[in-house]
């Protein structure tokens, strides 16, 4: 559903997709990222956009 592709591995372990993804208040994808090491300024530029919700 999140695109995020896994394998396992001999070991048990697994083997994923990096992803940073941030979803609307409807659970859908509002912005996605597989930028590693550095933040991608788009993705941070969504996730300061976004509608922040009171908490519960």
């Amino acid at each position: 559903m999140l695109g995020i592709q896994y394998r396992a591995l001999k070991s048990g372990d697994f083997n994923h997709t990096t992803a940073s993804i941030l979803l609307d208040a409807d659970g859908r994808v509002a912005s996605r990222s597989t930028r590693l090491g550095n933040a991608d300024p788009a993705f941070v530029k969504s996730v300061k956009a976004a509608p922040q919700r009171p908490p519960p």
